[in-house]
């Protein structure tokens, strides 16, 4: 019996075939095996996301409409943000969602909202000691935070936190039109 395509009508008997009731309840139970079958070739490959290939991920994170992921990340990053997305979809557009992608591509950051810091309602911040992300990755990171962030919501500030000494010969500001960053000792 093939699942994807049931026809459970012309399993029937002759006599049942001809009753309206009959047809419509068959014709119901094959939308409802189409769906579980669905369901079941979708747990098939979830259980092997840590062995499929590159090419392989992309294709999956692509029929998941997974808006965020980025094809240029490590395959242990994609396999973990394909892992999340049903999470993340489900909580799109809170800090948490964004919290998680981020931490997933970038790692260690926090969203600091307005109230926390005095800033406008709808604005927010993040702090991280990842500096990466306000050199070579920034154009990336922005990208991914308007994909999972509120679309309401408006960046202030990208705080670097600084973990040990710093050397006054190495500093560097980096500032953009739509962000201004500030270096923060800990």
């Amino acid at each position: 019996m093939d699942l994807a395509n049931m026809d459970l009508a012309r399993m029937l008997p002759a006599f049942m075939q001809t009753d309206a009731a009959n047809m419509s309840l068959a014709g119901a139970v094959d939308a409802m095996a189409e769906e579980i079958y669905s369901k079941i070739i979708l747990f098939s490959t979830w259980d092997k996301i840590d062995y499929l290939k590159s090419d392989e991920l992309d294709v999956l994170a692509e029929e998941l409409h997974i808006s965020w992921y980025d094809k240029t990340a490590a395959i242990d990053v994609r396999r973990n943000i394909i892992k999340e997305s049903d999470l993340v979809h489900a909580k799109l557009g809170t800090n948490w969602a964004a919290k998680q992608v981020i931490g997933r591509y970038f790692g260690e950051g926090e969203i600091v909202d307005w109230y926390a810091y005095g800033g406008e309602p709808g604005h927010f911040k993040i702090q991280t000691l990842n500096q990466d992300i306000l050199k070579e990755k920034y154009e990336q990171f922005t990208a991914i935070l308007d994909k999972v962030k509120r679309k309401s919501a408006q960046i202030d500030s990208i705080e670097l936190i600084l973990d040990g000494s710093l050397e006054v010969g190495t500093y560097l500001a980096f500032t953009s039109s739509e962000l201004i960053t500030t270096y923060v000792r800990r």
